[in-house]
Protein backbone atom coordinates (compact mmCIF):
# COMPACT_ATOMS: atom_id res chain seq x y z
CA UNK A 1 0.00 0.00 0.00
CA UNK A 2 1.25 3.52 -0.89
CA UNK A 3 -0.51 6.27 0.50
CA UNK A 4 0.26 9.65 -1.14
CA UNK A 5 0.33 13.04 0.96
CA UNK A 6 0.07 16.36 -0.08
CA UNK A 7 -2.48 19.67 -0.21
CA UNK A 8 -4.94 19.97 -2.72
CA UNK A 9 -3.95 20.15 -6.51
CA UNK A 10 -0.66 18.99 -5.80
CA UNK A 11 -0.59 16.21 -8.44
CA UNK A 12 -1.60 12.88 -6.33
CA UNK A 13 -4.24 12.04 -8.42
CA UNK A 14 -2.11 12.33 -11.21
CA UNK A 15 1.08 10.95 -9.37
CA UNK A 16 -1.02 7.67 -9.27
CA UNK A 17 -2.31 7.84 -12.86
CA UNK A 18 0.83 7.78 -14.10
CA UNK A 19 1.84 4.78 -11.74
CA UNK A 20 -1.00 2.62 -12.86
CA UNK A 21 0.20 3.45 -16.55
CA UNK A 22 3.33 1.08 -15.81
CA UNK A 23 1.51 -1.80 -14.22
CA UNK A 24 2.09 -5.09 -16.39
CA UNK A 25 -0.43 -6.65 -18.78
CA UNK A 26 -2.80 -8.62 -16.52
CA UNK A 27 -3.51 -6.51 -13.99
CA UNK A 28 -6.75 -4.81 -13.17
CA UNK A 29 -8.08 -1.85 -11.34
CA UNK A 30 -10.92 -1.15 -8.97
CA UNK A 31 -12.02 2.34 -7.94
CA UNK A 32 -15.06 1.61 -5.55
CA UNK A 33 -17.54 4.24 -5.40
CA UNK A 34 -21.20 3.73 -5.58
CA UNK A 35 -23.58 3.48 -3.92
CA UNK A 36 -21.26 5.33 -1.78
CA UNK A 37 -17.08 4.54 -1.35
CA UNK A 38 -16.78 2.58 1.78
CA UNK A 39 -19.96 0.61 0.97
CA UNK A 40 -18.63 -0.07 -2.15
CA UNK A 41 -15.34 -1.56 -0.99
CA UNK A 42 -17.60 -4.00 2.26
CA UNK A 43 -19.93 -5.09 -0.82
CA UNK A 44 -17.05 -6.35 -2.72
CA UNK A 45 -13.66 -6.59 -1.75
CA UNK A 46 -13.72 -10.21 -1.09
CA UNK A 47 -14.05 -10.69 -5.04
CA UNK A 48 -11.03 -8.94 -5.22
CA UNK A 49 -8.14 -11.50 -6.40
CA UNK A 50 -4.38 -11.06 -7.33
CA UNK A 51 -2.96 -8.78 -9.58
CA UNK A 52 -5.55 -5.93 -8.83
CA UNK A 53 -5.19 -2.38 -7.78
CA UNK A 54 -7.06 -0.92 -5.53
CA UNK A 55 -7.83 2.81 -6.00
CA UNK A 56 -8.52 4.80 -2.67
CA UNK A 57 -8.72 8.34 -4.22
CA UNK A 58 -9.11 10.72 -0.98
CA UNK A 59 -8.81 8.14 1.12
CA UNK A 60 -10.78 10.01 3.93
CA UNK A 61 -13.94 9.31 2.68
CA UNK A 62 -13.29 5.66 3.06
CA UNK A 63 -11.82 5.39 6.31
CA UNK A 64 -13.01 8.08 8.31
CA UNK A 65 -17.08 8.23 8.26
CA UNK A 66 -18.04 6.64 11.71
CA UNK A 67 -18.41 3.01 12.18
CA UNK A 68 -18.01 1.48 8.67
CA UNK A 69 -14.46 3.35 7.72
CA UNK A 70 -13.09 1.34 10.80
CA UNK A 71 -14.59 -1.70 8.75
CA UNK A 72 -13.50 -0.93 5.48
CA UNK A 73 -10.24 -0.31 7.23
CA UNK A 74 -9.99 -3.48 8.57
CA UNK A 75 -11.00 -5.27 5.27
CA UNK A 76 -8.32 -3.74 3.51
CA UNK A 77 -5.94 -4.63 5.77
CA UNK A 78 -6.89 -8.37 5.56
CA UNK A 79 -6.76 -7.78 1.93
CA UNK A 80 -2.95 -7.19 2.17
CA UNK A 81 -2.17 -9.69 4.93
CA UNK A 82 -4.00 -12.66 2.36
CA UNK A 83 -0.72 -13.98 0.66
CA UNK A 84 -3.69 -16.39 -1.84
CA UNK A 85 -4.90 -13.27 -2.75
CA UNK A 86 -2.02 -11.36 -4.14
CA UNK A 87 0.03 -9.33 -5.20
CA UNK A 88 -2.20 -6.38 -4.77
CA UNK A 89 -1.53 -2.47 -4.64
CA UNK A 90 -3.69 -0.35 -2.88
CA UNK A 91 -3.14 3.25 -3.68
CA UNK A 92 -4.65 6.09 -2.13
CA UNK A 93 -4.39 9.88 -1.35
CA UNK A 94 -4.86 12.27 1.90
CA UNK A 95 -4.36 15.82 2.80
CA UNK A 96 -2.12 15.93 5.42
CA UNK A 97 -4.11 17.93 7.33
CA UNK A 98 -6.40 17.25 8.65
CA UNK A 99 -6.98 14.03 7.16
CA UNK A 100 -3.75 11.84 7.78
CA UNK A 101 -3.14 13.67 11.17
CA UNK A 102 -6.79 12.50 11.93
CA UNK A 103 -6.46 9.18 10.73
CA UNK A 104 -3.16 8.04 12.64
CA UNK A 105 -3.47 10.26 15.66
CA UNK A 106 -1.72 8.20 18.46
CA UNK A 107 -3.64 6.16 21.14
CA UNK A 108 -5.83 9.24 22.93
CA UNK A 109 -3.55 8.78 26.18
CA UNK A 110 -6.74 9.87 28.36
CA UNK A 111 -8.33 7.03 27.89
CA UNK A 112 -11.10 8.24 25.19
CA UNK A 113 -12.23 5.54 22.28
CA UNK A 114 -9.99 5.06 19.85
CA UNK A 115 -11.52 5.67 16.69
CA UNK A 116 -9.53 5.16 13.84
CA UNK A 117 -7.30 2.34 15.01
CA UNK A 118 -7.90 0.02 11.96
CA UNK A 119 -7.14 3.21 9.53
CA UNK A 120 -3.88 3.75 12.02
CA UNK A 121 -2.82 0.35 11.41
CA UNK A 122 -3.39 0.64 7.78
CA UNK A 123 -1.74 3.75 7.12
CA UNK A 124 1.43 3.45 9.19
CA UNK A 125 4.44 3.34 6.97
CA UNK A 126 2.61 3.87 3.66
CA UNK A 127 2.88 7.34 3.54
CA UNK A 128 5.03 8.94 0.07
CA UNK A 129 4.81 12.73 0.78
CA UNK A 130 4.47 14.67 -2.27
CA UNK A 131 6.20 18.08 -2.63
CA UNK A 132 4.01 21.01 -1.88
CA UNK A 133 6.40 23.30 -5.28
CA UNK A 134 8.94 22.16 -7.58
CA UNK A 135 11.99 22.69 -6.31
CA UNK A 136 16.24 21.99 -7.72
CA UNK A 137 16.75 20.02 -10.92
CA UNK A 138 12.86 19.61 -11.29
CA UNK A 139 12.43 23.56 -11.15
CA UNK A 140 15.11 24.16 -13.69
CA UNK A 141 13.80 21.12 -16.05
CA UNK A 142 10.47 22.63 -15.36
CA UNK A 143 11.64 26.28 -16.84
CA UNK A 144 13.81 24.28 -19.92
CA UNK A 145 10.27 22.84 -20.84
CA UNK A 146 8.49 25.88 -20.10
CA UNK A 147 10.03 27.36 -23.89
CA UNK A 148 8.41 24.58 -25.35
CA UNK A 149 4.60 24.73 -23.95
CA UNK A 150 2.84 28.24 -23.11
CA UNK A 151 0.89 26.15 -20.80
CA UNK A 152 3.46 25.69 -18.26
CA UNK A 153 5.39 29.04 -19.02
CA UNK A 154 2.37 30.66 -17.60
CA UNK A 155 2.13 28.80 -14.47
CA UNK A 156 5.93 28.78 -13.88
CA UNK A 157 4.99 32.41 -13.58
CA UNK A 158 1.64 32.43 -11.75
CA UNK A 159 2.89 29.88 -9.98
CA UNK A 160 4.23 31.27 -7.03
CA UNK A 161 7.37 29.44 -5.41
CA UNK A 162 7.35 26.91 -7.54
CA UNK A 163 3.34 25.74 -7.19
CA UNK A 164 3.14 24.95 -10.68
CA UNK A 165 0.39 21.82 -10.36
CA UNK A 166 -1.63 23.80 -8.13
CA UNK A 167 -1.58 26.86 -10.83
CA UNK A 168 -2.46 24.48 -13.86
CA UNK A 169 -5.32 22.30 -11.16
CA UNK A 170 -6.63 25.44 -9.97
CA UNK A 171 -6.80 27.73 -13.03
CA UNK A 172 -10.26 25.86 -14.87
CA UNK A 173 -11.55 25.44 -11.21
CA UNK A 174 -11.27 28.95 -10.65
CA UNK A 175 -12.36 30.13 -13.54
CA UNK A 176 -15.25 27.85 -13.48
CA UNK A 177 -15.75 29.06 -9.74
CA UNK A 178 -16.59 32.84 -11.08
CA UNK A 179 -18.71 32.00 -13.78
CA UNK A 180 -20.92 30.16 -11.35
CA UNK A 181 -21.04 32.98 -8.96
CA UNK A 182 -23.92 34.45 -7.62
CA UNK A 183 -24.86 37.89 -8.74
CA UNK A 184 -23.32 39.81 -6.36
CA UNK A 185 -20.25 37.75 -6.09
CA UNK A 186 -19.94 38.00 -9.95
CA UNK A 187 -20.05 41.71 -9.93
CA UNK A 188 -17.84 42.34 -6.99
CA UNK A 189 -15.14 40.28 -9.16
CA UNK A 190 -16.03 41.97 -12.58
CA UNK A 191 -15.23 45.32 -10.95
CA UNK A 192 -11.82 43.76 -9.94
CA UNK A 193 -11.00 42.61 -13.31
CA UNK A 194 -12.11 45.69 -14.52
CA UNK A 195 -9.91 47.88 -12.22
CA UNK A 196 -7.00 45.59 -13.15
CA UNK A 197 -7.53 45.95 -16.68
CA UNK A 198 -8.07 49.46 -17.17
CA UNK A 199 -4.93 50.21 -14.89
CA UNK A 200 -5.53 49.96 -11.33
CA UNK A 201 -2.76 48.84 -9.24
CA UNK A 202 -3.15 45.02 -7.68
CA UNK A 203 -4.32 46.51 -4.12
CA UNK A 204 -7.63 46.87 -4.28
CA UNK A 205 -9.57 48.72 -1.91
CA UNK A 206 -12.75 46.83 0.17
CA UNK A 207 -14.75 50.40 0.01
CA UNK A 208 -13.71 50.42 -3.79
CA UNK A 209 -15.21 47.05 -4.85
CA UNK A 210 -18.51 47.40 -2.71
CA UNK A 211 -19.44 50.80 -4.58
CA UNK A 212 -18.21 49.55 -7.70
CA UNK A 213 -20.02 46.42 -7.74
CA UNK A 214 -23.61 48.00 -8.42
CA UNK A 215 -22.45 48.98 -11.91
CA UNK A 216 -22.46 44.99 -12.82
CA UNK A 217 -25.55 44.37 -11.36
CA UNK A 218 -28.87 44.77 -13.31
CA UNK A 219 -32.01 46.29 -11.67
CA UNK A 220 -33.98 43.00 -11.28
CA UNK A 221 -30.74 41.95 -9.61
CA UNK A 222 -29.87 45.10 -7.10
CA UNK A 223 -33.78 44.55 -5.73
CA UNK A 224 -33.18 40.59 -4.78
CA UNK A 225 -29.74 41.17 -2.90
CA UNK A 226 -29.93 40.84 0.83
CA UNK A 227 -28.38 43.22 3.36
CA UNK A 228 -25.66 41.54 3.99
CA UNK A 229 -24.98 40.89 0.12
CA UNK A 230 -21.70 42.07 0.23
CA UNK A 231 -19.96 40.31 2.88
CA UNK A 232 -21.89 36.71 1.32
CA UNK A 233 -19.68 38.31 -1.81
CA UNK A 234 -16.47 38.33 -0.19
CA UNK A 235 -17.03 35.23 1.94
CA UNK A 236 -17.84 33.60 -1.69
CA UNK A 237 -14.90 35.00 -3.55
CA UNK A 238 -12.54 34.36 -1.04
CA UNK A 239 -12.83 30.66 -0.94
CA UNK A 240 -9.78 28.94 -1.92
CA UNK A 241 -10.53 26.51 -4.88
CA UNK A 242 -8.42 23.14 -4.95
CA UNK A 243 -6.25 24.67 -2.43
CA UNK A 244 -4.77 26.90 -4.82
CA UNK A 245 -5.55 30.28 -4.51
CA UNK A 246 -8.88 31.92 -4.10
CA UNK A 247 -10.85 34.35 -7.00
CA UNK A 248 -9.64 37.60 -3.80
CA UNK A 249 -7.22 37.26 -1.61
CA UNK A 250 -7.30 39.87 1.58
CA UNK A 251 -3.93 41.39 1.66
CA UNK A 252 -1.90 41.59 4.87
CA UNK A 253 -1.10 45.68 6.22
CA UNK A 254 2.59 44.81 5.79
CA UNK A 255 2.06 43.36 1.92
CA UNK A 256 0.53 46.76 0.61
CA UNK A 257 2.35 49.29 -0.97
CA UNK A 258 2.41 52.55 1.18
CA UNK A 259 1.32 54.87 -1.68
CA UNK A 260 -2.10 52.68 -1.43
CA UNK A 261 -2.21 52.57 2.57
CA UNK A 262 -4.32 55.11 3.51
CA UNK A 263 -6.55 53.26 6.90
CA UNK A 264 -9.19 52.87 4.63
CA UNK A 265 -10.43 49.64 5.46
CA UNK A 266 -9.38 46.16 4.10
CA UNK A 267 -7.45 45.37 0.97
CA UNK A 268 -7.82 42.94 -1.83
CA UNK A 269 -5.56 41.04 -5.04
CA UNK A 270 -7.38 40.14 -7.59
CA UNK A 271 -6.05 36.33 -8.83
CA UNK A 272 -3.78 36.42 -11.59
CA UNK A 273 -5.60 34.22 -13.99
CA UNK A 274 -8.64 36.04 -13.93
CA UNK A 275 -6.72 39.36 -14.38
CA UNK A 276 -5.18 37.58 -17.24
CA UNK A 277 -8.44 36.50 -18.55
CA UNK A 278 -9.80 39.99 -18.27
CA UNK A 279 -7.68 40.97 -20.04
CA UNK A 280 -8.69 39.12 -23.27
CA UNK A 281 -12.24 38.67 -22.57
CA UNK A 282 -13.20 42.28 -21.38
CA UNK A 283 -10.96 44.58 -23.61
CA UNK A 284 -14.02 46.01 -25.32
CA UNK A 285 -16.52 45.84 -22.03
CA UNK A 286 -16.50 49.67 -20.71
CA UNK A 287 -17.78 49.72 -17.24
CA UNK A 288 -20.61 52.05 -16.12
CA UNK A 289 -20.68 55.09 -14.61
CA UNK A 290 -20.78 54.06 -11.09
CA UNK A 291 -17.52 52.17 -11.49
CA UNK A 292 -15.67 55.17 -12.56
CA UNK A 293 -17.57 57.24 -9.32
CA UNK A 294 -16.01 54.68 -6.98
CA UNK A 295 -12.42 54.61 -8.46
CA UNK A 296 -12.18 58.45 -8.05
CA UNK A 297 -13.24 58.04 -5.25
CA UNK A 298 -11.36 55.32 -3.60
CA UNK A 299 -8.24 55.70 -5.96
CA UNK A 300 -5.14 57.09 -3.82
CA UNK A 301 -2.30 55.96 -5.90
CA UNK A 302 -0.78 58.95 -8.45
CA UNK A 303 -0.08 55.74 -10.84
CA UNK A 304 -3.26 54.94 -10.45
CA UNK A 305 -4.74 58.25 -10.92
CA UNK A 306 -3.27 58.58 -14.25
CA UNK A 307 -3.50 54.81 -15.30
CA UNK A 308 -7.31 55.48 -15.16
CA UNK A 309 -7.19 59.09 -16.39
CA UNK A 310 -5.92 57.91 -19.38
CA UNK A 311 -8.71 54.85 -20.01
CA UNK A 312 -11.30 56.56 -18.94
CA UNK A 313 -10.15 59.26 -22.11
CA UNK A 314 -9.52 56.25 -24.39
CA UNK A 315 -12.80 55.04 -23.74
CA UNK A 316 -14.59 58.64 -24.17
CA UNK A 317 -15.43 59.34 -20.83
CA UNK A 318 -13.82 62.42 -20.90
CA UNK A 319 -15.91 63.97 -17.48
CA UNK A 320 -14.57 60.95 -15.18
CA UNK A 321 -10.77 61.73 -17.09
CA UNK A 322 -11.21 64.61 -16.19
CA UNK A 323 -11.86 64.16 -12.51
CA UNK A 324 -9.30 62.10 -12.22
CA UNK A 325 -6.81 64.72 -13.70
CA UNK A 326 -8.22 67.06 -11.23
CA UNK A 327 -7.22 64.61 -8.37
CA UNK A 328 -3.80 64.14 -9.79
CA UNK A 329 -3.27 68.12 -9.45
CA UNK A 330 -3.76 68.17 -5.73
CA UNK A 331 -1.48 66.78 -3.00
CA UNK A 332 -1.45 63.68 -1.83
CA UNK A 333 -2.31 62.99 1.74
CA UNK A 334 -1.37 59.54 3.61
CA UNK A 335 -2.71 57.72 6.59
CA UNK A 336 0.36 57.16 8.71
Amino acid sequence: MVTLVAGSSTGKTRACWEALRGVPDGWRLWHPIAPGRPEAVLADITAVGPRTVVWLNEAQFYLEPAHIGERTAAELRELLRDQSRGPVLVLATLWPDPHWNNLTAPVPSNGGPDLHAQARALLTDTDVRVPEAFTGIDLDALRDRAGEDPRLAQALAAGGDGRVAQFLAGAPALLKRFELAPAGARAVIEAAMDARRLGHGPVLRQAFLEDAADAYLTGHESDALGDDWFEQALAYATIRVQGATALLTRVRPRQRNRDNDTGEGPTYRLADYLEQHAHHTRRATCPGTTFWDAAHDHTHSTDDIVNLADAAHARLRLRHAHAFMTRRRKPAIHAR
